[in-house]
């Protein structure tokens, strides 16, 4: 068990800190548990803060080991109140889960968090842009002059445009992070495999991030992007890479690919962002002297809505290198390399 306090002279006058802390620790070589359990105040004596703090909390985490397979979890809950005032009280939740697996060719991990967070709550606000220039007509309804938000009405050739604005005020929301990575060699993890299938190799991960104005959160969800009006924030970026004869000394193919959606209600007029991308490369040696590798990609990126942040790209490029070595002091490069808008 331990209590401490800090002395007077590091404390604002009139302000005391008290905190204690227990814990136990259990286990063995392959699995380990921990439990801790704290208790925090912050005592106001004058009015020097706004307020007095009181908080406890407690976490729980395990750690185990099985045949390569390590697994880490962890859970744990803060209660804090400000003052007297019970409506001030906040439960923040918080588990991490994290899961590796190790072998000779193969190794993959995995991360997946919630957790309490807050965003700022935004309060739409119609500019004035010109005749003809806007999105949006005002239409005095009730009569008193005041442009009332539930006044302005879609119009091709409208008057204003809008916007949001932020208030101090936030609102309470979950976050949910996913990242997951796989690699994979077949020449190391079948070690009897031969020809094309000992050439093989890949990687692939995907990172996910999901901020939601509700309690309503898992892993499923982190794998799409919906319109939904309680959805503040969310991307997701998956990846590929498959080689062939990597190693290789004479030759070697890479086949990758890429895919990022985003949408950010704060930033570029709530439009959903977009990435797609795949490239096909190689390399291919002639004798000691010479090589030449090159590749091709493609990619397509979109941010969807009718304002000036929207916009629709697409490009193709190309690329191919050749050297010639004939000698130890002789080098030859060339390189050529082309893309398009």
């Amino acid at each position: 068990v331990f209590y401490a306090t800090d002395p007077k002279l590091l404390t604002l006058d009139g302000v005391q800190l008290g905190e204690a802390a227990w814990h136990i620790e259990v286990g063995k070589k392959k699995w380990h548990w921990r439990t801790e359990i704290g208790i925090r105040e912050i005592r106001q004596q004058n009015t020097v803060w706004q307020d007095s703090l009181k908080a406890w909390s407690h976490t729980h985490s395990a750690k185990g080991d099985w045949k390569g397979w390590t697994v880490l979890g962890s859970y744990g809950q803060t209660v804090s109140r400000s003052g007297s005032i019970e409506t001030t009280r906040r439960v923040t939740h918080l588990g991490r889960t994290r899961v590796n697996f190790s072998r000779p060719g193969y190794s993959h991990q995995i991360f997946y968090r919630v957790s309490s967070a807050g965003v700022q709550t935004r309060q739409p606000v119609y500019v004035e842009v010109g005749r003809g220039l806007g999105s949006y007509v005002w239409e005095d309804v009730d009569g008193d002059s005041e442009k009332d938000a539930e006044e302005f009405v879609l119009d091709v050739d409208g008057d204003f445009e809008l916007v949001y604005g932020f208030d101090s005020d936030f609102l309470p929301a979950r976050e949910g992070i996913l990242g997951a990575r796989v690699e994979m060699n077949l020449k190391r993890l079948l070690k009897r495999s031969n020809g094309f299938l000992a050439g093989l190799s890949f990687d692939a991960s995907v990172n996910a991030d999901r901020k939601v104005v509700s309690n309503a959160i898992g892993l499923w969800h982190l794998f799409s992007i919906t319109d939904s009006d309680d959805l503040q924030f969310a991307q997701r970026d998956a990846r590929l890479r498959l080689h062939v004869f990597r190693y290789h000394k004479r030759g070697s193919l890479r086949v990758s690919g890429r895919m990022r959606d985003r949408l950010d209600r704060f930033f570029y007029g709530g439009g959903r962002e977009s990435l797609r991308n795949a490239s096909l490369g190689g390399r291919l040696r002639f004798g000691r002297e010479g090589e030449i590798d090159g590749d091709i990609s493609s990619e397509v990126r979109k941010r969807t809505g009718t304002e000036i942040f929207a916009f629709s790209i697409r490009s193709y490029s190309g690329h191919g290198r050749g050297s010639w070595r004939p000698s130890r002091r002789w080098d030859m490069r060339l390189g050529l390399l082309g893309g398009d808008d």
